[in-house]
């Protein structure tokens, strides 16, 4: 989580916003809690894209490309979770649920 949200400030910087918002629903026995992360900054739809394949690469120039594939990994993997980047005009929506 904390990998998402220092990427979502670092792409909305300097003057950008981040904002989180959670939700909690009941799917039969079991709780699901939603984290909507809108960000100001741009999200290009093919970044976009690959984050929402799990790909491991960097935009940033001392980026190593581990970040944001490991969250992918460690949400969708123990957590048994799902995460999606969606782009927007006016920046980006990140969806995650576990």
């Amino acid at each position: 989580m904390v990998n998402l949200l220092v990427n979502a400030g670092e792409a909305s910087s300097p003057n950008g916003t981040v904002n989180i918002t959670p939700k909690s629903t009941v799917a039969g026995y079991r709780n699901i809690l939603t984290l909507f992360i809108s960000q100001s900054g741009k999200l290009d739809y093919d970044i976009a894209q690959r984050l929402n394949r799990g790909e491991s690469f960097t935009t940033k120039e001392q980026g190593n490309g581990i970040g944001a594939s490991a969250a992918y990994n460690i949400i969708t993997g123990p957590y048994q979770g799902t995460i999606k980047y969606i782009s927007k005009e006016d920046g980006a929506l990140i969806k995650v649920s576990f």
